[in-house]
């Protein structure tokens, strides 16, 4: 479960997906007895901007920039909540870059459509001097999830 856009008219949408969403989905696998395995799907942005840097897995989270960010490390702390002490569910989460690759509709995974979004005004966008963008490929991922 997960909304993956830069902002939203109505941001009580990433709460009820990116966070009570991903609790659904944890609490119908715990449910499944023949699920073992729980690959949750999250971003390298749920850390926010940590003092560590770089950042590792253990670092502790930094204030976020935005409300997917914000809900994304929300609904991480959900789904492990959730989880914690399953003798039959193991929860792995990948923390992704930004993802992009063939079909790929919306314009977060395409650079070049984000800032064609902002110069319209559809979306706004902060871009700082330090500011990196991640990308990693569909197949990547689908390779790291099998």
């Amino acid at each position: 479960a997960g909304i993956y856009r830069w902002w939203l008219p109505n941001p009580s949408e990433y709460q009820e997906v990116n966070v009570e969403g991903a609790a659904n989905v944890a609490r119908a696998c715990l449910k499944a007895e023949a699920i073992h395995r729980l690959v949750h799907i999250s971003t390298a942005m749920a850390y926010g901007y940590p003092a560590d840097r770089p950042f590792r897995e253990e670092s502790k989270v930094g204030p976020h920039a935005s409300e997917y960010a914000r809900t994304k490390h929300l609904g991480d702390e959900r789904v492990a909540s959730l989880c914690h002490g399953s003798s039959r569910l193991s929860v792995v989460t990948l923390f992704l870059a930004c993802v992009t690759g063939k079909g790929d509709t919306a314009s977060v995974g395409r650079p070049a459509a984000v800032y064609r979004d902002f110069m319209l005004g559809k979306i706004p966008m902060l871009v700082a001097p330090d500011t990196n963008y991640i990308y990693v490929h569909i197949k990547d991922v689908q390779k790291a999830i099998l």
